[in-house]
């Protein structure tokens, strides 16, 4: 949450409970991998590629086609981070179609194995949803406190029960206006936001 760049099917986001250091999540379809950006006296320095908990990493054409993005909107990338979560300012969307080149370091080496995917979420109450997930894992979770504490205005619109209940499941995630706020699937099957 929310969702910056959707390019070439990838789709760039933020999850609605991030934290540091400045990083997105690309999904496509059911694969996500996570961006981590290092930055040393304002200038990025490194871009690291990294396996998300829970999901099969984006590999092959797609992973090029993540590279090449993140060449030309890196910057803007992080810009957006620090305008959401510093100055909890409202991020635009962007569809892009661009192409160029760069290398970027993939670091795998947490791999965890175990893809985990949502078969069922059912809302209990104005704030609390039951998952169910594929390995039959149950889980309730109340939202209310994380939007209830969130001093963006995008994350707090949530707490009108008529927009949180509009969420669907899509690639076993459960998503609020296309992509405008989610979570990341662990914290959700480990039973926290």
């Amino acid at each position: 949450m929310p969702k910056l760049f959707e390019y070439l099917g990838l789709i760039i986001m933020f999850y609605s409970n991030e934290h540091e250091p400045i990083h997105v999540h690309v999904i496509y379809n059911e694969f996500e991998s996570k961006v981590e950006f290092i930055i040393e006296n304002g200038i990025i320095t490194e871009i690291i590629i990294r396996h998300v908990k829970g999901r099969n990493p984006i590999q092959g054409s797609k992973l090029q086609d993540l590279k090449d993005l993140l060449e030309f909107k890196s910057e803007e990338i992080v810009q957006k981070w620090v305008d959401f979560f510093v100055y909890h300012k409202n991020i635009n969307f962007e569809k892009n179609k661009y192409k160029a080149k760069m290398i970027i370091t993939q670091n795998y080496s947490e791999v965890d194995v175990k893809v985990i995917n949502i078969v069922e979420a059912k809302l209990i109450n104005d704030y609390v949803i039951h998952f169910i997930f594929d390995d039959k894992v149950e889980r309730e979770i109340d939202f209310y406190p994380f939007f209830n504490a969130s001093k963006n205005l995008m994350t707090r619109k949530y707490l009108e029960a008529e927009n949180f209940k509009n969420f669907s499941i899509k690639y076993g995630d459960i998503v609020w206006n296309d992509y405008e706020m989610c979570f990341p699937i662990w914290d959700l099957y480990s039973g926290k936001i």
